[in-house]
């Protein structure tokens, strides 16, 4: 890794660590990864602005640096949806992240018979 991934991951562990010190962290060295959130963390400093998240049942995570106006994008998006799904690179970067949002079908509320037409 080069030093400038190692402060940014060694930045978001020891935010984590802060935050939730039950977490056991797994900083092992990975190829890339991927998974739910099971927790998201936004961290604002003089220096920077992070997403982290947690993986659901790995003591993995990710964290991706991110701008106020991300941040005022995003957010909400990320915190409001049922599930989020996150792709991390070998430094426990974000790639790429998805989420999915619990939504009515509207076709189920049309009769599946035909109807009949009296004339």
């Amino acid at each position: 890794m080069e030093e400038q991934d190692m402060t940014f991951v060694d930045e978001a562990m020891k935010i984590v660590k802060d935050l939730r010190p039950d977490f056991a962290l797994d900083r092992g060295l990975l190829d890339c990864g991927c998974g739910f959130v099971e927790e998201s963390i936004f961290s604002f400093s003089k220096d920077s602005c992070l997403w982290i998240v947690l993986l659901c049942k790995t003591g993995n995570f990710a964290c991706k640096p991110v701008t106020a106006q991300w941040i005022e994008t995003f957010s909400n998006l990320i915190l409001q949806s049922s599930r989020v799904f996150v792709e991390f690179d070998i430094n426990h970067k974000i790639t790429g992240w998805a989420v999915e949002q619990d939504k009515i079908c509207c076709l189920e509320d049309f009769p599946h018979k035909k109807m009949i037409r009296a004339v």
